[in-house]
C-alpha cells in the first residue's frame, strides 16, 4: 500500500517523473489527456474505496458487493497473483499488486470462472474467482493464471478507455494462439449481441424450414432475405475485427523495428487508438521521430520513454 502515501500521491499530482514511473510499475498508467493531477485523484479515491472495504471486512468479515457475496477467509492469497503478474510484467512492463481478490460462488452461474470488477469514473478493481480455484490452476476450459492476466490488463488500462484494440491487447496473454487472434472479435457489447441475434434468426429460420415449410421451398423468400442479412451482419463485424487487428500488427510491427519485441509491447500498451492508428500508417524509419516528437511535446511519453526507449 505504500503506492498510496500522501507524499507519493503529492509528487505525482506534481508531475515527477520518477513517481509517474514508479505508478506506471505498478500499473498506474497515465492516460492520454490525463493530468498527473487526475492520476493522483483517481489513486487517491481508489485508495479511499479501499479502506472502506477494508473497514467492512473487519467488522462484520464479510462484505455484499454488486449482489456477490465476500468473506475475509477466502481472500485470494498474494501467492495466486504472482503468475499473472509474471506474464504482465512480460508482455506489457507492469505489475499489479495492489488489487484484492476473493474466492466466491455465491450466485455465480455454472459456467461462470470468474471476473474482475473495475471501474475508470469512481475508481475501483476487485477479483471474484470460483471456489475451484483455491486449490489448482484449471478448471473446465479455464485456466487461472490466464483468467487473471486477461483481466489485470483491463485494469492497467482503464484509463485509455480504448474501443478497438482493447480486447486485442487482453487476448494476448491467452496460450492458445487461436483466442490470440480472434479472442476479441466480440470487442463490444453491441458485437456480442449482432452476433448472437444473427445466429438466433438462422436457428429459428432453419427450424421454420425443417418444421412448417415444404422441403422445395426452403430457399423461397424470406428465407433468402434472412440467410443474406445474417450472414451479413456476421461478416462486418469480422471484418472490422480483422481490419483492427491488422492494423495493431502493422503497428507493433513498426515499434519492433526500432525497438525489441518486448519494449514495442510494452510501448504499444500505452497508445491511444489515434497514436496505433499513426504508428501503423508510418514508414521505418519515421518510427524513431515519431517517438522522439512524441516524448519531446507530452509528460505521458516522458514516463514512457523513461521505462522503454533509453
Amino acid at each position: 500500500m505504500s503506492l498510496f502515501t500522501g507524499n507519493l500521491l503529492q509528487q505525482v499530482r506534481e508531475g515527477n517523473l520518477e513517481a509517474l514511473e514508479r505508478f506506471d510499475q505498478h500499473g498506474l498508467i497515465l492516460g492520454p489527456e490525463e493530468s498527473p493531477a487526475q492520476l493522483a485523484d483517481r489513486v487517491a479515491n481508489l485508495r479511499d474505496n479501499f479502506a472502506e472495504m477494508r473497514q467492512e471486512l473487519g467488522r462484520d468479515g464479510k462484505l455484499e458487493f454488486l449482489g456477490t457475496q465476500l468473506r475475509q477467509d477466502d481472500a485470494i492469497p498474494n501467492a495466486v497473483f504472482e503468475a499473472a503478474r509474471t506474464r504482465t510484467s512480460e508482455l506489457y512492463g507492469f505489475e499489479i499488486d495492489w488489487v484484492p481478490g476473493f474466492f466466491s460462488n455465491y450466485k455465480m452461474g455454472f459456467l461462470h470462472a470468474g471476473c474482475a470488477f473495475y471501474s475508470y469514473e469512481d475508481f475501483f478493481a476487485l477479483f471474484v474467482l470460483r471456489k475451484s480455484f483455491q486449490k489448482r490452476e484449471k478448471w473446465l476450459i479455464y485456466s487461472r493464471t490466464e483468467l487473471m492476466t486477461h483481466e489485470l490488463c483491463h485494469i492497467a488500462h482503464v484509463s485509455f478507455r480504448s474501443l478497438n484494440y482493447e480486447e486485442i491487447f487482453a487476448y494476448q496473454t491467452a496460450t492458445s494462439a487461436f483466442r490470440r487472434i480472434a479472442g476479441g472479435v466480440l470487442r463490444t457489447t453491441t458485437d456480442t449481441v449482432i452476433i448472437l441475434g444473427a445466429l438466433a434468426a438462422l436457428m429459428v429460420a432453419q427450424i421454420l424450414n425443417v418444421s412448417l415449410r415444404p422441403p422445395e421451398l426452403w430457399n423461397s423468400f424470406p428465407m433468402p432475405l434472412v440467410f443474406a442479412l445474417a450472414f451479413g451482419a456476421i461478416g462486418l463485424v469480422i471484418l472490422r475485427y480483422m481490419w483492427y487487428h491488422r492494423r495493431w500488427r502493422r503497428a507493433l510491427a513498426r515499434l519492433t523495428e526500432a525497438l525489441d519485441a518486448r519494449r514495442a509491447r510494452a510501448v504499444l500498451f500505452r497508445c491511444s487508438d489515434e497514436e496505433i492508428a499513426s504508428l501503423a500508417a508510418l514508414e521505418k524509419s519515421a518510427v524513431s521521430p515519431w517517438l522522439a516528437e512524441r516524448r519531446q511535446q507530452e509528460l505521458r511519453w516522458q514516463v514512457i520513454g523513461r521505462r522503454f526507449l533509453d
